[in-house]
């Protein structure tokens, strides 16, 4: 079943037009990191997508998009939820 992810959002190629392995698209282990820290890395692991810096009590969108990623952090600017490519809230919270 296709649920229209372009594949071309979440796969790499090399040099040469090879298929890589497919990008990364989540990030467990910058739970409790600097969210700004958390963001650079994000990007720079995935380079088809931008990291978007959200405080927990801010009100979001609630779309599903591939090129997208939510950083939640705290008041102390420190992750507080795995950041996922794509999901809304409530998925966000279910992963946490």
């Amino acid at each position: 079943m296709n649920f229209g992810v372009d594949r071309r959002m979440i796969e790499d190629k090399d040099s040469d037009g090879e298929l890589m392995a497919a990008s990364k698209f989540s990030w467990p282990e910058l739970v409790e990191a600097n969210g700004d820290s958390a963001v650079a890395t994000t990007e720079q692991e995935n380079k088809n997508v931008e990291a978007i810096l959200i405080r927990e009590v801010m009100p979001m969108i609630l779309d599903y998009r591939l090129n997208r990623i939510f950083v939640w952090v705290d008041e102390n600017n420190v992750v507080t939820r795995t950041p996922v490519i794509g999901y809304t809230t409530n998925m966000i919270h279910y992963l946490k």
